[in-house]
């Protein structure tokens, strides 16, 4: 059984006074998208929602690769042995990550120069950090870019 198309809509006065006949428009891809999107015409949101999923993919990506990273060096760290080398401090600096909104945390660095020349910086703890000073000898334990511990040179 066919449809009459006149049972669809309606029949309103135009602005002339003209009666006519106002079949409503079939649901497309804006009537899918709601809320926000409501009455926006389609070249806008089509390069809106292009750029809002450049801006989330970037973020991801970039949230993916920091992790991929350090479980690459977590790893390597764990396949690298144990070394123990002579050692001199030569340097030491403190990093401060976070602020604002976040809470503020101290990063420790402690640089060594090895026996060959070689210059090696690794992150220790707070505690480590002030047990250490500069121009300290010593034996360095380290396993990859993990520092272990550092036995100093005690001269009575």
């Amino acid at each position: 059984m066919e449809q009459d198309p006149f049972n669809e809509g309606e029949f309103i006065e135009d602005v002339n006074g003209d009666i006519v006949h106002v079949v409503p428009e079939e649901a497309g891809i804006m009537s899918e998208i709601s809320g926000f999107f409501d009455g926006a015409p389609l070249w806008f949101v089509i390069p809106f929602l292009v750029i809002m999923l450049l801006v989330v993919s970037v973020f991801v990506l970039g949230i993916g690769s920091t992790i991929i990273k350090s479980m690459r060096e977590k790893r390597n760290n764990n396949a690298a042995g144990v070394s123990t080398l002579p050692a001199r401090v030569f340097g030491k600096r403190t990093e401060m990550q976070g602020g604002g909104e976040f809470r503020v945390r101290t990063v420790y660095h402690v640089a060594f120069e090895l026996e060959t020349g070689e210059r090696k910086e690794f992150e220790v703890s707070g505690e480590q950090y002030g047990i250490i000073g500069e121009d300290d000898r010593g034996m360095l334990t380290f396993k990859g870019t993990r520092f272990e511990q550092f036995d100093r040179n005690l001269v009575s």
